[in-house]
């Protein structure tokens, strides 16, 4: 019993660790306004890199996000560009208030956890 109760706290401080490491993702949430005002700020740029693939956005929706400070704050975004059809984008707010889309992968679905 004492092993378990021993797992139990390890997992529990390294998971709390994690969590608020500078550097590291955060858990996965709802986007929040202010998420939503940074993701909209660069979707033009989204959407032209999508363009370039070949990919029509019928539908530009950011539902889910984690992030982590460093430096400036980093966003690894979930958004619904179809139905059925997802993409995740890395953008980086810097601390000057610039921001910037650093990767898009495209091909999710929402199931894929934001890695």
């Amino acid at each position: 019993m004492a092993w378990i109760s021993l797992v139990f706290f390890v997992a529990t401080v390294a998971g709390a660790l994690s969590q608020s490491l500078p550097g590291g993702y955060g858990e996965t949430n709802f986007v929040t306004p202010y998420v939503r005002q940074v993701v909209f700020s660069v979707k033009g740029d989204i959407v032209s890199r999508l363009i370039d693939l070949g990919i029509r956005v019928y539908d530009f929706e950011p539902l889910f996000y984690r992030g982590r400070v460093a430096a400036g704050t980093g966003y690894l975004v979930k958004i619904r560009i179809d139905y059925g059809q997802y993409i995740h984008a890395s953008i980086f707010r810097h601390l000057s208030g610039s921001t910037e889309v650093l990767d898009i992968e495209v091909g999710k679905s929402l199931a894929d956890p934001l890695v």
